[in-house]
């Protein structure tokens, strides 16, 4: 039954994420974010160019980066509302990486760090993420594998113990009587 509600949870996962992912890049595609799209990899991992990028952001970058963040946390902000049922651990997580993309993002615009050490960051945040989610995937399999387990072991022992218990024919008793008068006397063995 465990099994089936999880299943069932990543159908609806992998359906709100789907739907999330294409709000998302739909409002990533704007003409306010041109000029930073060249910088930031929007629907595909960062490439060699955009990881190498040392240049600070431009006055017209920054402005698009604001704007960017804003419709990054509102993905963020819808994916968490459909995803409300997934487990505690992985929407802190996805918490975590949310808020240290977005801590990189200010760095970024303040021209603390360049657009690609910001690609770098956030490749890394993203991979890590992955890797926590993955590890939380395995331990929930893994539960549910010993559950069942321990629910087959409990099931047989209780079959075991409702069977019924057959118990050996009694052996024939052999009765001899013998009369004495109006006595009779009996002997068994």
């Amino acid at each position: 039954m465990k099994m089936i509600q999880i299943l069932l949870l990543a159908v609806a996962a992998a359906t709100a994420w789907a739907d999330s992912d294409i709000k998302c890049k739909e409002s990533f595609a704007d003409k306010v974010l041109d000029s930073i799209r060249s910088k930031l990899p929007f629907t595909a991992p960062p490439t060699l160019e955009q990881l190498s990028d040392q240049s600070r952001p431009t006055e017209e970058q920054q402005v698009a980066l604001i704007e960017l963040d804003r419709r990054k946390i509102r993905c963020a902000n819808a994916l968490v509302k459909e995803l409300s049922d997934a487990p505690s651990e992985a929407l802190i997580i996805f918490n975590s990486a949310v808020t240290k993309e977005q801590a990189a993002r200010a760095d970024l615009y303040l021209g603390k760090i360049t657009f690609g050490e910001y690609n770098k960051t956030v490749a890394q945040l993203g991979a890590a993420m992955d890797q926590q989610l993955a590890a939380i995937e395995q331990r929930q399999a893994l539960a549910d594998q010993q559950r069942r387990a321990a629910i087959t072991r409990g099931a047989a022992a209780g079959a075991r113990q409702a069977l019924p218990v057959y118990n050996p024919f009694p052996k024939p008793l052999i009765c001899t009587s013998t009369r004495r008068g109006t006595l009779v006397d009996t002997y068994c063995r």
